[in-house]
């Protein structure tokens, strides 16, 4: 077993001390899930699926891959083996850096640059959410930009209004360590507050040549603090969340040739030495609620800051071939596999002289908005209608710094040279965007028919920070329809 990540909780301990029934009402604390309780039967839209925290807490996955493994519609390529950046695709659409998809915490936008650059190289710690839901099909009008896949919306804790404390560790194969903590209380009338920590790290299961880590170390700390506002004519309730999130992993994206894999697919050559990601995250988010019996509208204001540095092995210079053609054809290009495996130097007598080259990926990136959605039931010719209506205005940007740097493989080890290092490319990218959505669901008996339109509206912007001549601009305006239809046949059927 080895090789194998085992998880074992040693222990886990959640104390609930409840309050008045008003104050645990679901109604008045859960604001964010999208869809119905597990026991009711599904009406939505398209498909829609809920993990509910019973279903997390089940087997505390911290890999969204393992989470996702049961959701219908949903495509998922491995990486790292961690999870740490997952691939994940719904209908048909490239998991690649599951930048088709809609990625959703709290029911706002989290990848770094969910506009200018889509790819979500930052995803949240699984372990501390208590709901994950998949929206495919009509179900994701609400949801954009990447409205046609679908959308991933994973639920924080919600603050308590009685004490509630919870600690969970784990420890496991490859050096797997797991601390999870949180607490949460009333400290005033009608405030709660919620803090919560986590703490992941493995020495990872590859094995690179002469030594070297292939782990991680991932940190994520969430504050939360909550004020209920009961009124004559509507409730409201106020929400401040500030989150840090920390990773620092020795990864790479280079592979092994078809014989060693055969012979050792948890291999990793020693030019990989060197490879590292530096993450860091932050995140602001303010939410307000005001309901009624008919009426709910819920008003966000959210600010996503994201800084990232990716080193690893880009090229060998002295040669002409990549390193797909390298790994491809090894006895071919003998000389230059015996580099990036270790086993010859690349500054050696009698031989052409090759340096290894390690390109950082820098990049800066913010996520910030403000979005509004409501939702209005009312009874119109005798047929009750369920309004769903949204605006938001939403701003990212992503900075590159990318530079390259030159190793020199001796004695089986990459050591860096005394070289300054080049950058490669330096620019910006910025997108400003506006969205709109409709959504009417009407009953007809026991026929709920849905039909509504997404609107997104964006301004796209392209500048070289060192040519300032090299610019460019476009403008986007898109219309995404969907209706459905579902019938109930029984309490517990339909179609």
């Amino acid at each position: 077993m080895k090789k194998t990540l085992l998880a074992l909780a040693i222990a886990s301990y959640v104390t609930p001390i409840f309050a008045d029934d008003k104050k645990t009402n679901d109604d008045d604390i859960e604001h964010i899930t999208i869809i119905s309780h597990g026991n009711k039967l599904r009406t939505e839209s398209g498909s829609a699926t809920l993990l509910s925290e019973v279903e997390l807490e089940k087997y505390e996955y911290d890999d969204i891959h393992r989470i996702l493994a049961k959701v219908p519609g949903v495509n998922i390529r491995e990486e790292d083996g961690y999870g740490l950046r997952p691939n994940i695709g719904f209908r048909g659409v490239t998991p690649e850096r599951s930048k088709k998809v809609t990625i959703l915490e709290d029911g706002v936008l989290i990848g770094p640059a969910p506009y200018s650059a889509a790819a979500a190289y930052y995803f949240p710690v699984t372990t501390r959410m208590t709901a994950v839901e998949v929206f495919k099909g009509p179900a994701a009008i609400k949801h954009g930009p990447q409205t046609v896949a679908g959308a991933l919306n994973m639920v924080t804790r919600q603050v308590p209004f009685e004490l509630t404390a919870g600690l969970d560790l784990a420890t496991g194969s490859d050096g797997y360590h797991k601390a999870h903590g949180f607490f949460g209380t009333e400290v005033a009338k009608n405030v709660g507050v919620l803090v919560e920590a986590v703490r992941l790290q493995a020495d990872g299961f590859k094995e690179i040549d002469n030594g070297g880590d292939s782990g991680f170390k991932k940190n994520d700390f969430l504050f939360k603090t909550k004020y209920l506002l009961d009124g004559e004519q509507f409730d409201q309730s106020f929400e401040l969340k500030l989150s840090y999130a920390d990773e620092n992993s020795d990864e790479t994206y280079l592979g092994l040739t078809e014989a060693d894999f055969k012979e050792n697919p948890y291999r990793r050559y020693a030019a990989s030495q060197p490879a590292n990601m530096d993450t860091e995250h932050t995140q602001f988010m303010f939410t307000h609620n005001l309901s009624s019996d008919v009426f709910s509208m819920t008003t966000r204001l959210y600010r996503n800051d994201y800084e990232r540095a990716w080193r690893k092995l880009g090229k060998l210079t002295g040669s002409n071939a990549s390193l797909s053609d390298i790994m491809t054809d090894p006895l071919y290009y003998e000389r230059e596999y015996n580099v990036i495996s270790g086993q010859q130097n690349s500054v050696e007598a009698g031989f052409n002289t090759m340096f290894l080259v390690m390109g950082t990926n820098d990049r800066e990136y913010y996520s910030q908005g403000l979005q509004v959605d409501a939702d209005y039931n009312f009874s119109l010719f005798n047929i009750d209608h369920q309004l769903s209506f949204g605006v938001r205005y939403h701003e990212d940007e992503i900075e590159r710094k990318h530079f390259e740097e030159k190793y020199a493989m001796t004695d089986g080890f990459a050591l860096r040279t005394e070289e300054a290092k080049k950058f490669t490319t330096q620019n910006i990218e910025n997108t400003e965007a506006l969205s709109i959505y409709l959504e009417d669901t009407v009953k007809f008996g026991d026929l709920t028919v849905s039909a509504g339109v997404r609107g997104e509206d964006m301004d796209m912007f392209y500048t070289d920070t060192v040519d300032k001549d090299d610019w460019q601009r476009k403008s986007t305006t898109i219309w995404l329809p969907g209706v459905s239809g579902f019938y109930q046949l029984t309490e517990n059927a339909g179609v």
